[in-house]
Order: C-alpha cells, then structure tokens, then sequence
C-alpha cells in the first residue's frame, strides 16, 4: 500500500509536504497570520502546492495547512527583510540561520503562504505512523496522494 511508504515514489507523490514547526507556532497558525515560512532547506524538482503544519512535542500532530504561493531561495539579507511576515524578529530570524554549534546558513528557503486551514480534528503521530511509518523530518517530509488523502480526511481542515 502507498500509504505506508516512509519516502514516497515519484509515481504516487503529491505535490504537498509535511514540515515541523516548534509548538509554540500553534497559536500563531490558528490565527492564519502567517504569510511567509523560512526554511534551510527544501523540496527539489518540485514546489509545494501545500505545507501541512506539524506541531512538534507536546502536541505532536498536524494542526494546519496552507497553500503556498511561491518559494524562493534568497540570501539571509534580503530574508530578514520578511522575518516580521514570518512573525519573527530579524535577531530571531537571523539566529535560526546561524545557531550555535552548527553550520551557518547564508541562505534560507522563503514560502510565500496563504489560505491556512486549521485541522478541527488534529492528526496525531500516531495516526501518520500507523498509516504510513511517518517519522517527523527536521527538514521536511514529501506525502504520497493517499497520504495527503488521509490527513485531509481525518483532519477535517477548516476554512
């Protein structure tokens, strides 16, 4: 079953992504206020249609997607200029490129996002791992159609 793929064929791969976001972005997706997200890295060969939002411990489960409406690799510099889109500080911004004990990023991968649905029925861990073997990535993680079918069932994303 394509389902229970951890890296999903090109054949069955959707154009959508899973990416994790600390918990503390929860209240922040909720009131779809968010227009940018900032990323070291991202998909090749494709851009997203849609981000679901992974809600990391202690709530460990997709709570939001968005539709993304562009994404661009820009340099740190011209970055910062969107952090408050981001709903972030330039310093916080800034950090999250060069934290410490780690390789410093010059440039950050920018989604433009709109559209964010909130999940009414937040999809667990549990569920995804079950259904599909699904690890949280520090990166990001491509879904398969059944997938993205089955978040957006179980999910009942709001508008």
């Amino acid at each position: 079953m394509a389902a229970r793929q951890a890296s999903p064929t090109r054949q069955c791969r959707s154009t959508s992504i899973i990416v994790c976001f600390d918990s503390r972005w929860e209240k922040y997706l909720k009131t779809k206020v968010i227009s940018v997200v900032f990323r070291k890295q991202a998909p090749r060969g494709f851009r997203p249609d849609w981000l679901y939002a992974y809600a990391a411990k202690p709530i460990s489960a997709v709570i939001a997607k968005m539709s993304v409406h562009s994404l661009e690799r820009l340099p740190i510099e011209e970055a910062v200029d969107l952090a408050e889109d981001g709903l972030l500080t330039e310093a916080e911004l800034r950090e999250y490129a060069a934290p410490p004990f780690a390789a410093t990023w010059s440039e950050l991968f920018v989604y433009r996002v709109g559209h964010i649905q909130v999940a009414v029925t937040p999809v667990t861990l549990a569920a995804m791992r079950d259904a599909w073997n699904y690890w949280p990535s520090p990166s990001f993680t491509p879904l398969s159609d059944e997938a993205k079918e089955m978040i957006d069932e179980r999910a009942n994303f709001a508008d």
